[in-house]
């Protein structure tokens, strides 16, 4: 399970879930992805661990495609 708290340019911010990462990395390459790529990540939490992760949307994709 991975769960993703994020913020948005206006100040609100949301927590999404998602199966795996590669589910994650799917939505994201979706033709219209429900999140933009800067907007920020404010905590990323695999398998009720966190990961040590500071950044946008588009480089936690980045960190995940890569690692």
């Amino acid at each position: 399970m991975l769960k993703v708290s994020i913020k948005m340019p206006n100040g609100l911010s949301f927590e999404d879930e998602f199966d795996s990462r590669q589910e994650f990395i799917s939505v994201l390459m979706n033709d219209f992805p429900p999140y933009d790529d800067s907007w920020g990540v404010l905590e990323v939490a695999e398998n009720g661990e966190l990961l040590d992760f500071t950044g946008t949307v588009g480089d936690l994709y980045q960190f995940f495609t890569t690692t």
